[in-house]
């Protein structure tokens, strides 16, 4: 069904985060990176990341099963998340210069999770521009 995690990897995940990130590689959502999020970590809040290297099309769809599972697990576990659609190009050298490779898009998906609405309404408004900025190109690679 979904990518099994080695017990390495399940001990580099962030405890409050490591359950969640589990279940999604067993279901099928091989994620990229993940971060339990507050103080002293790479994102504000819970954060999950998956890179589909999908055409645009089929990224829209695990968007929308994604969605699903989210809304199941807000039922649940009480939970609210954004969804984040950010898409990033490969970049090559030429000339000198940074080039991007706009003939092969990376897309990504990063979920945002909190148990308090409030602080990912916080996020939207305050932080949601600058993490558009880094989504776009944190999957930069040297091609």
């Amino acid at each position: 069904m979904g990518k099994e995690l080695t017990p390495e990897e399940i001990d580099k995940l962030d405890p409050q985060i490591k359950d969640l990130v589990v279940a999604l590689n067993i279901l099928g959502y091989e994620t990229m990176t993940s971060c339990q999020g507050g103080e002293n970590h790479a994102f504000k809040l819970a954060t999950i990341g998956f890179e589909t290297h999908l055409d645009k099309q089929q990224h829209l769809i695990k968007i929308n099963n994604l969605t699903e599972f989210f809304e199941k697990y807000k039922k649940l576990k009480g939970f609210h998340y954004l969804i984040v659609d950010g898409t990033g190009y490969p970049i090559y050298i030429k000339d000198n210069k940074i080039q991007p490779r706009l003939d092969y898009p990376i897309y990504t998906i990063y979920v945002h999770i909190d148990k308090e609405a409030s602080k990912i309404a916080d996020y939207i408004k305050n932080d949601f521009e600058f993490e558009f900025e880094r989504i776009n190109t944190c999957n930069l690679t040297l091609i």
